[in-house]
């Protein structure tokens, strides 16, 4: 009986150690780089090369500390951004608007907007739009520049999506989804346009600023419940990204519509 009660005791001060414990780690005070420290989304592409200058030259005194997580694919860091594992990211301004749309609560601001950074690659059988009947041609995401512009270049053409097989790919995958044949092209961001070239299994097909003068892509959008609980940490990371924008030689000239203006940090 002895025995059975102290086994009794010994299980309640266990339970009540753990709840100890993890109440005060839970309470526990931050660290100074934790309180200032903002996790930024991105996906491997030059338009978040902003996002890489700001990291690079934070100092350790600075107001604000990046932590870079890196996704592969578009529908995993909006989910990332949506549900607040991410503070902010770098992404498709259309995936903005469309969580917008959708009542999540993310919010754009008027910095890493800018232009034609996209590219339109196809394998070197393919001479025209014509060409592509029939054929899988990929983009990053429905919601997307990428799609646009293909939407155009067919348009032009006199075709649409019912003559050629769109499909939605990861960017790192498309170059060697090309090579293989899996795909007969692909409109991307860079980096991945010209890995095909070097490689040597692609070539530009089409100049998108053809189709679409000063063509945009991605800007940076907010949790918006770090904004809210964290408003001069979101606005002190958008100066600093803000000054990193000479990287591109051009900044973006029509990407604040009515979501970049509401919703500016």
């Amino acid at each position: 009986m002895k025995k059975t009660w102290y086994l009794i005791i010994g299980v309640v001060l266990l339970v009540i150690g753990c709840i100890a414990y993890g109440y005060h780690e839970h309470h526990k005070p931050k660290t100074a780089q934790e309180l200032k420290t903002v996790r930024v989304a991105y996906l491997p592409i030059t338009h978040a090369l902003p996002v890489f200058a700001t990291k690079e030259l934070e100092t350790a005194d600075g107001p604000v500390h990046v932590e870079l997580v890196k996704y592969g694919s578009w529908p995993e860091l909006m989910d990332a951004l949506n549900t607040g594992k991410v503070d902010a990211a770098a992404v498709l301004v259309e995936l903005g608007v469309k969580a917008r749309e959708q009542g999540i609560d993310v919010r754009a601001a008027a910095a890493l907007g800018h232009t034609e950074g996209n590219i339109i690659i196809v394998n070197k059988d393919i001479n025209s739009v014509q060409d592509l009947k029939g054929k899988s041609f990929a983009i990053p995401h429905k919601q997307s520049t990428q799609k646009i512009l293909v939407d155009l270049m067919l348009e032009q053409a006199g075709l649409s999506e019912k003559d050629v097989q769109i499909v939605e790919m990861s960017p790192p995958e498309m170059p060697s989804a090309l090579s293989v044949g899996q795909i007969a092209g692909y409109s991307v961001a860079e980096p991945f346009g010209s890995l095909a070239i070097e490689m040597g299994t692609g070539k530009v097909f089409e100049d998108p600023d053809h189709l679409w003068h000063d063509n945009i892509c991605c800007a940076l959008v907010f949790n918006g419940q770090f904004v809210d609980e964290h408003h001069d940490l979101a606005k002190s990371f958008h100066q600093g990204l803000s000054r990193c924008r000479y990287i591109f030689r051009r900044t973006s000239k029509g990407t604040r519509g009515d979501f970049l203006k509401v919703h500016e940090v």
